[in-house]
Formats: structure tokens, sequence, C-alpha cells
């Protein structure tokens, strides 16, 4: 190949450099090979630098300028807010909470929760990884939006009493349309180890707000409790929190059972 052929035949700096390649690798491939046996054709393309190339073409590097690198590189892909990621994560959550309301967790696959939700299998994957993961995204929602509650009610006001607390918490828990998938992740929490992992960490937040609610409440009057105010609440508050499955199990399973009447007695039976 000579100098103004290689120039002509240009499609892209990329088919150039294979094609110079190709020309001298085999015989009679043009005048670029006529000096075979006496060293590497010397070739000179277009971008204004001549290379040599080696007749067999074993190996050799090519460097392309950075215009012309430039030039054939994709369109970057445009940066996702974490705004957007956030509201597609809870567009998620909020297909994943209904089909495991309709269906259970054990009744329910990732693929319903694709066709629930009408996004792709990547736009899931890309938030969560499985099955487990949004089964506690969904429990996770279920029991933050309760302990927003619980600093709402508490901003600005003396302090809540701890049968005012559970009763708050317990309000919102039935107000809450898939509170029952709690009850469901008891259950798989008890043979299902990750998802235990998972749900110990749910609860313990909502744990820890509740300790520093009845600390708040202690410490507003002094001699409300024996001894110190923090470590009363620590014995306390799981005392206070197990109310809760109570409430739950029964709105589940019996029919009877009165909601209303069972939050009067909570606060009517807790310190005050």
């Amino acid at each position: 190949m000579t100098e103004t052929t290689a120039a002509r035949a240009r499609p892209s700096a990329t088919t150039r450099a294979m094609g110079v390649c190709g020309a001298g690798a085999g015989a009679g491939a043009g005048p670029a090979d006529s000096g075979a046996g006496a060293g590497p054709a010397l070739v000179r393309l277009d971008m204004g630098v001549s290379l040599p190339i080696q007749n067999e073409c074993s190996f050799f590097i090519i460097v392309l300028p950075h215009r012309i690198v430039n030039a054939e590189r994709s369109p970057p892909v445009p940066k996702v807010s974490e705004a957007h990621r956030s509201a597609r994560r809870a567009e998620i959550v909020d297909a994943a909470a209904r089909a495991f309301a309709r269906t259970g967790y054990r009744g329910t696959s990732m693929a319903s929760i694709i066709e629930e939700s009408g996004l792709s299998a990547g736009a899931i994957y890309g938030h969560f990884a499985g099955k487990q993961e949004l089964f506690v995204a969904v429990a996770s929602r279920v029991l933050a939006a309760r302990t927003s509650e619980l600093d709402q009610r508490a901003a600005g006001r003396p302090p809540l009493s701890p049968g005012e607390l559970i009763a708050t918490l317990l309000d919102g828990v039935r107000r809450e349309p898939f509170s029952h998938v709690i009850v469901l992740l008891w259950a798989e929490a008890l043979v299902d180890p990750e998802i235990h992992r998972l749900v110990n960490g749910v609860f313990a937040r909502l744990r820890s707000t509740i300790t520093e609610r009845l600390e708040e409440w202690a410490a507003y009057a002094p001699g409300r409790v024996d001894g110190d105010p923090h470590e009363w609440a620590a014995r306390a508050a799981p005392v206070v929190l197990g109310l809760a499955p109570g409430f739950l199990v029964q709105r589940t399973v019996a029919d009877d059972f009165d909601e209303d009447a069972y939050l009067r007695e909570v606060v009517g039976l807790l310190p005050r």
C-alpha cells in the first residue's frame, strides 16, 4: 500500500490501522510488501504519523489522536439524580408491598413484583438484590412511618406518656394499609437467617426511638420513675414495644377484636 493509497482509504482511524496490517500480512499485498525481508514497511497514515508495520503483523501498537477517539466515543450516559432514585425505589417498594399483601412472602416471586411494578427487571435489580431485600424494605417503610409519627407528636409539647406513646404507635399501624406485612415478616425471620439479620436492624431503630421518648418523659418530672431515667427507659422500651405484636396478631386473626378498646386500655394501664 502506498502512502497516497493509505491516505485515500480511510473510513476510520481504527479501520485504517487494521487495513495496513492486513496489507502487510500476506504475500503480494502491494508496494508496501516489496521490501519483505528487509525490515518493516514504513506506512504514513493520514493523521500525519509514519508507523513501522511488521510484515507478519504479529504485534504492533497504534496510538490514535485524541480528536479521533472523541469523535468515535459513545455519548455520555446522563446522571440520575438522587431524588429520581429515591422516587423509583419508593415506586418499587409500593409494588412489592401490594404483591406481598396479596400473596404473602412465599407466594410472591420476583417475576410477580416486576409485573406489578410495570418496570423492567434491570430497573428492579438496580435498586434491590432480591425478594428478601424488598420484603424488609416494605417493613422498614411501615415502621419508619411510625417512628416519624412519634417524633412529630413529641415536637413542641410535653413528652408523651408511655400509654400515649404506644397508642400513637398502634393507631398509626392500624391506619397503615400494609401493616400485616409485619406479621408475615416475623414468621419469615424465624426460618430465614438473612431476613432475621435485616429485620433486627429495623426493629432496633424503632426500639431506640421508643427508648428516647420514654427517657424524655421520665426526665421531664423528677420522681416519675425509680432510678436513672435513661436506665429505666432502656428497661421499659422492650416491654412497651411488646404490646404491638399482641395488637397486630389479634387484629389479623380475631374477627371480634376491638381495636379502639385495646388502645383505650393501653393508655389506662401504662403510666401517665
